[in-house]
């Protein structure tokens, strides 16, 4: 048996252990110096609890592809130059501009709403289309006028390339 060494010293060779029985209970090892036969742990930080993964949380504005940040609330109609007309229904959404964008964005492009716990997105079944791509980088292209959760991290990308990012602070 090849030799094992604890904090530098050789382990002692043991005698076979007599029969269950017999045997007197063995000494708790003194504080200071762990048996032979034990795990020496040396650091702390191995005995520390792993923190939790950070869960996405629901995102509380966009960020236009300009900068300026739009806070979610209700909801919101954005595109080229969105109307009002566009969305049924007795709550009028806030119409958000992208301003100077290609024309492959269509006027009234996606609608984004919050019911206070949860950020969704839709196509409003738009001819150029619209992408997701979640926090971790992996996209989706929406389907249009079926409406997809997003998190704060993620990010619309829009036909023509303009870029709608959802952030944490409005």
């Amino acid at each position: 048996r090849p030799a094992i060494t604890l904090r530098g010293r050789p382990a002692a060779a043991r005698p076979p252990l007599p029969p269950a029985a017999a045997a007197p209970p063995a000494p708790p090892p003194a504080a200071s110096e762990p048996a032979d036969d034990e795990t020496v742990v040396t650091s702390s930080s191995a005995l520390a609890p792993k923190p939790a993964p950070r869960t996405p949380r629901a995102p509380r504005a966009i960020e236009l592809p300009g900068g300026h940040i739009v806070p979610i609330h209700g909801t919101l109609l954005v595109g080229r130059g969105p109307r009002s007309s566009r969305v049924e229904g007795d709550d009028l959404p806030t119409l958000v501009a992208l301003g100077d964008v290609s024309r492959d964005v269509s006027r009234a492009h996606v609608k984004i709403w919050t019911d206070g716990t949860r950020v969704q997105i839709e196509d409003l079944a738009t001819p150029g289309g619209t992408a997701v791509i979640d926090a971790d980088g992996v996209a989706r292209l929406l389907v249009p006028d079926r409406a997809v959760e997003v998190r704060e991290g993620a990010s619309a990308e829009l036909a023509g390339g303009a870029r709608i990012r959802f952030v944490g602070d409005a």
